[in-house]
């Protein structure tokens, strides 16, 4: 993962990742991740990527996450919903910033969150190298399709990942390659 991240300027982690479970991750219809799943120690996916793997690289390095403060609201607006993903990701929100690893801005009015990472992504992808953690296919995609402006030509990198396990077990990184539309 360090090897991963080491490469860009800035990393974004969106609500899909705060809130990360069985259901979302990376390749959940796979047999191995279901069977990796199954296992009654794997614990907390939300606890495995953040406390036993992310947050370690963040501190040996001093990386932060990037979070838009609508982020932290819309986690907060699961609590009824899903209440142990919520508490869990609040939890560590707060043990990330504790650890001076979570750089937390305000947008400008956006309609919604992922309104929020297109337009920062757009606006600095010729400034940083820049990736976005999520859990969200959609948003990958238009993540993926930022780089296809004609009239802005930029060096820069701008990716994004989803979170999901290796065929061993550990937790990891899987870049998103963006789905082809069908017509």
């Amino acid at each position: 993962m360090k090897n991963i991240l080491h490469k860009y300027d800035k990393i974004f982690i969106d609500t899909s990742t705060f809130l990360v479970n069985g259901e979302n991750i990376f390749d959940s219809n796979s047999d191995y991740v279901k069977r990796i799943l199954s296992k009654e120690n794997i614990g907390s996916i939300q606890q495995l990527f953040f406390i036993e793997n992310l947050l370690p690289i963040l501190e040996g390095t001093n990386w932060k996450i990037n979070v838009p403060f609508e982020v932290i609201e819309e986690v907060k607006s699961k609590e009824k919903i899903i209440p142990t993903r919520t508490s869990n990701a609040l939890k560590i929100l707060n043990l990330l910033k504790k650890s001076n690893c979570l750089e937390v801005y305000q947008g400008k009015n956006y309609p919604f969150t992922d309104n929020i990472f297109i337009t920062i992504l757009f606006r600095y992808m010729t400034k940083y190298n820049m990736c976005l953690i999520t859990q969200d296919r959609n948003l990958a995609d238009d993540v993926d399709t930022i780089k296809e402006f004609r009239s802005i030509d930029t060096n820069k990198l701008i990716h994004a990942y989803m979170v999901g396990f290796d065929k061993s077990g550990s937790i990891k990184l899987y870049k998103y390659n963006k789905r082809k539309r069908y017509q």
